[in-house]
Formats: C-alpha cells, structure tokens, sequence
C-alpha cells in the first residue's frame, strides 16, 4: 500500500479485522524473522556456511 494511503490503511485493517489469520501459522511464520533466525543468516554469510 502506497506510504500515506490512510484509506488504504483503513481498508486494510478493516480486511484483516472482519478475515483474522490462523494464529499458528502466522506464528510459525514469524519465527523466519526472529532474533536466533536472523543471527544464523548473518553467520551463515560470515563463516561462509553456505546454508
């Protein structure tokens, strides 16, 4: 959504309110972006692990 869209910001929520997401997957997803996710990608480029 275009940055200052307040009513595409409004029209998401809305969305996302009236259609909520299955919590475990939107968890499961969220582990890709944690902290001890995050510190293995950088060290894998560090070290050169190639994972």
């Amino acid at each position: 959504m275009p940055v200052g869209d307040d009513a595409a910001m409004a029209r998401a929520l809305s969305e996302t309110l009236d259609d909520p997401r299955d919590p475990g997957r939107l968890q499961e997803r969220a582990r890709a972006f944690s902290l001890d996710a995050a510190v293995d990608r950088y060290l894998d480029l560090l070290l050169d692990r190639g994972s």
